[in-house]
């Protein structure tokens, strides 16, 4: 997914697109600037990522955890927001829950983190679409997201590398002794 948005990035930035596009596609077929192909054996039998990757620079549209480029993130700016506020949520919920905030407290803060993160946009989202995204992400993260669950499987993820990384370890002393 994250390498069809690289690529999806890097064409509307080649073809000069609408960012502010819901990006299903990229230039309306209909319109009677453009030319549309119809009937083109390739056309119609479809093309794969890896071709279609061949014509552009996708170096400077990859996708990497906390990138500052949010266009180059997401199929959208719903999502884009989405996915950089609810991680900012779960990393705060706690202590904000620490500090005595209300649910609507949470909500207000939230609702601002998407803002924030749609400022960014050449072509922002309305702030009524902005809304349910931040109450969507507010409520589930206030009310549905165990922490103590959280850092229990955290805690057992890193028990489990640590026990991968001692067999490793050890296998490879053994060997040297055997060796010896």
């Amino acid at each position: 997914l994250r390498y069809l948005a690289a690529l999806e990035a890097a064409y509307k930035a080649k073809l000069r697109g609408d960012v502010g596009f819901v990006s299903l596609i990229t230039k309306n077929p209909e319109h009677p600037h453009w030319l549309t192909l119809r009937g083109v054996p390739d056309a119609i039998r479809g093309y794969d990522l890896e071709y279609l990757a061949d014509f552009v620079d996708l170096d400077k549209f990859k996708p990497y955890i906390g990138r500052s480029n949010v266009e180059a993130v997401g199929l959208s700016r719903n999502c884009t927001v989405f996915n950089l506020v609810s991680r900012w949520a779960h990393k705060n919920v706690l202590a904000f829950k620490q500090q005595g905030y209300t649910v609507q407290g949470w909500l207000k803060e939230v609702h601002y983190q998407c803002m924030r993160v749609n400022g960014d946009f050449p072509v922002p989202m309305w702030e009524k679409e902005v809304k349910c995204i931040s109450k969507s992400i507010a409520n589930w993260v206030w009310y549905k997201f165990d922490i103590a669950a959280s850092n229990r499987r955290f805690s057992e993820l890193q028990a489990h590398r640590n026990s991968l990384r001692k067999t490793t370890i050890n296998a490879g002393r053994t060997k040297i002794i055997t060796e010896l």
